[in-house]
């Protein structure tokens, strides 16, 4: 019974440090200028876990982009606007991190399998799965 007691305790754990780091804003960088792309908000949803855009800073390559040019042509979300808009769905709970999300790559314009992992009170890890290859994408904390 205490093993069970145990057990039972490690995974509601597991699962409530997985979801508090992902609370407030964070920011995602221009992967080849390093400048702030856009600020995501993570949403808890029926289906999963989301990061929605709350914010296009000035400075931003995405700044003077009212709508989603960059959706594949059967997306959706293509013409859409841009504020509001999920770019990571699908995210479910394992021990610390989410998983077996969908990740709408901004810059690229393709969509990617991704995980999320927190890597401290101010980073998250975002693994995007290019075929078989793994490639991280940091977010961090907006203050």
């Amino acid at each position: 019974m205490k093993y069970l007691l145990w057990m039972l305790l490690m995974v509601l754990g597991g699962e409530s440090s997985a979801q508090q780091p992902l609370s407030g804003t964070w920011r995602l960088n221009d992967a080849q200028t390093g400048k702030v792309l856009l600020h995501l908000r993570f949403v808890q949803k029926a289906d999963g876990l989301q990061a929605v855009v709350v914010a296009i800073p000035a400075g931003s390559a995405l700044a003077k982009t009212k709508t989603c040019g960059f959706c594949p042509p059967n997306d959706p979300r293509r013409g859409k606007p841009l504020l509001g808009m999920a770019l990571l769905t699908g995210l479910q709970p394992t021990g610390n991190r989410w998983v077996q999300g969908s990740w709408l790559d901004p810059e690229k314009g393709f969509t990617y399998m991704a995980n999320v992992q927190a890597e401290g009170p101010d980073k998250i890890r975002l693994s995007v799965m290019y075929g078989k290859m793994e490639k991280p994408r940091y977010l961090y904390r907006v203050k």
